[in-house]
């Protein structure tokens, strides 16, 4: 399982939380998704390495921006 962290700006509700949840378990490989709604931080777990650009761009296209 491989783990990347990464943090989500814009993030205010628990409604945006799950909007993040959904738009990445979208994307192929990735298994678990953890958010911290405080922090912004979150978890993703997935069996193959997810391409960063994919990330940003599913995150971008619901209106929040992406810090690696």
């Amino acid at each position: 399982m491989i783990e990347k962290k990464i943090v989500i700006e814009g993030m205010g509700c628990s409604n945006c939380v799950k909007k993040v949840k959904k738009a990445l378990k979208q994307l192929e490989g990735i298994k678990t998704v953890k958010v911290e709604l405080d922090s912004g931080k979150v978890l993703i777990k997935s069996l193959d390495m997810v391409d960063n650009e994919n990330i940003q761009k599913v995150i971008e296209e619901i209106g929040y921006k992406v810090i690696f």
